[in-house]
């Protein structure tokens, strides 16, 4: 049993594969004829992982727009975002003006931390925004493993360095730099 994905189709379109190209298109053109005929709607809208650029989005945008008259991306980050806002825990969490929340995500191989920082807005009040925050996406950081590489093995190894790099800055060296 072969089952396919949005992701798996572009995976596969970056074989240049001339006929996985044209099957996958294919695919694609029927689910989103599918959903259309299903719902009915005239819009669109496709939560797509932050690690997959613009450009590889092409295959999937243009058959979309093949069966819908507009067709939106949403980052899976804002997303994750917008439903950490929705939830119970958010008020919990008192977000003020400058923090960040980072949303951690894995597709296949692709590892990817995307930096959301919450910035508050006045000019907001009055139309329907929660604590008026505004949601400012800053660009992904992708790592794509190798096959061998393990996620674990990743972040233990940047965590250590990160470590490192913090303990060869102790306080004394800064302070004879400044007396």
């Amino acid at each position: 049993i072969k089952t396919d994905s949005l992701i798996s189709l572009l995976d596969d379109n970056q074989d240049n594969n001339e006929s996985n190209t044209k099957d996958n298109s294919l695919i694609s053109i029927n689910l989103f004829q599918i959903i259309y005929s299903h719902f009915q709607c005239d819009r669109l809208r496709l939560v797509v992982p932050d690690s997959i650029s613009d450009f590889a989005l092409q295959p999937i945008r243009k058959n979309a727009n093949a069966v819908f008259p507009k067709v939106y991306t949403i980052p899976r980050s804002i997303g994750a975002v917008f439903k950490f806002q929705s939830s119970k825990d958010f008020s919990k969490a008192a977000i003020k003006d400058g923090d960040f929340i980072f949303v951690l995500d894995r597709i296949n191989n692709a590892f990817s931390i995307t930096p959301i920082q919450a910035e508050v807005c006045n000019k907001l009040n009055g139309k329907n925004i929660p604590a008026n925050i505004r949601w400012v996406k800053h660009p992904t950081f992708t790592k794509h493993l190798d096959k061998n590489e393990e996620l674990n093995e990743y972040l233990t190894s940047q965590i250590s360095d990160s470590y490192d790099f913090c303990n060869s800055l102790n306080t004394n060296n800064i302070q004879k730099d400044f007396t």
